[in-house]
């Protein structure tokens, strides 16, 4: 890419050069200097011409193989990443459903509360609450590394086509508006664009909602530091700083929470967040079909 805007360059200047030096020729003649003086600049305007026309064939070279990069190697791999996904996305589906299920129906058996009394049983619990602290934070970090790669892919793409994006925005249009499938390009541009746009359908904050209400809600069925009458008893605490104040501040009111009833609305909304992932990547795969055909149609015309 930074070979062809650098020859892009070049001959732009070489184009001045040419219409400055025709402009001059122009004026020569009108004046009616001597033929030697016009000769000699004739001679730098073709020197010119045949200038541009060099640097257009590299241009065009470059280009072609910037396209076949694209085209034949970078194209490929999205699809087969998008079909990782896919995968992926089905996999966690049927085990998140499996999950749901078997929580609903320890919550159906019977209104068994779930208490915190031994440490074995703390420990347990207090590597859940590590456990869902870490599922947040990576969520949340896959989520923008996914958009950031995303949107550094259709950054690069985009200056390919720079002239039909001058071509959108002359008529006054956002260029937020712009939407660079609406011309007849690779298919690699309805990769990004649509995929982005998936992005931004997913159920990315009621995820990470039911995360953090189950974590309010296992924080506050923590056991509590008690003296008792006749001797002191320890019992299990975590301190405040557990949970972040966000979190903090999603505590219900009710000292027994059912976690049961949290977990199952955790699970739901993991198994509603992967069922949508892999419908929203299964209508993907197929916009991409269809603009490959689309393309080829296209390519067939001309």
């Amino acid at each position: 890419m930074h070979g062809r805007e650098s020859s892009v360059m070049k001959s732009s200047t070489i184009c001045r050069q040419y219409d400055e030096k025709c402009r001059y020729l122009r004026n020569q003649e009108s004046r009616g200097e001597s033929h030697m003086s016009i000769d000699r600049t004739r001679a730098v305007v073709k020197d010119l011409y045949s200038r541009i026309c060099v640097a257009i064939q590299r241009i065009d070279m470059i280009s072609k193989n910037i396209e076949d990069l694209r085209d034949k190697e970078l194209q490929p791999q999205l699809e087969e990443l998008i079909g990782s996904l896919t995968r992926m996305w089905e996999t966690m589906l049927e085990c998140h459903r499996h999950q749901h299920e078997i929580i609903k129906l320890v919550s159906n058996s019977g209104g068994i509360k779930v208490l915190i009394r031994s440490e074995s049983q703390f420990q347990a619990t207090l590597l859940l609450q590590v456990e869902l602290k870490s599922l947040f934070s990576n969520f949340q970090r896959w989520i923008v590394s996914h958009r950031s790669y995303l949107n550094s892919l259709q950054s690069w793409l985009l200056k390919c086509v720079k002239s039909l994006r001058t071509k959108k925005k002359s008529r006054k249009k956002k260029d937020t508006d712009f939407q660079i499938t609406n011309f007849a390009v690779a298919p690699i541009f309805t990769i990004c664009e649509q995929w982005i746009k998936l992005l931004d359908e997913l159920p990315i904050e009621d995820l990470e909602g039911g995360i953090k209400g189950l974590l309010a809600d296992i924080n506050h069925c923590m056991p509590r530091q008690e003296k008792r009458r006749g001797g002191s008893r320890s019992t299990f605490a975590i301190p405040n700083g557990g949970l972040n104040d966000e979190m903090r501040g999603i505590h219900r009111n009710d000292a027994h929470t059912d976690l049961q009833s949290s977990l199952e609305s955790f699970l739901g909304k993991l198994e509603f967040f992967s069922d949508v992932s892999v419908h929203k990547y299964g209508e993907l795969k197929k916009k991409i079909n269809t603009a490959k055909e689309k393309y080829e149609e296209a390519n067939r015309l001309h």
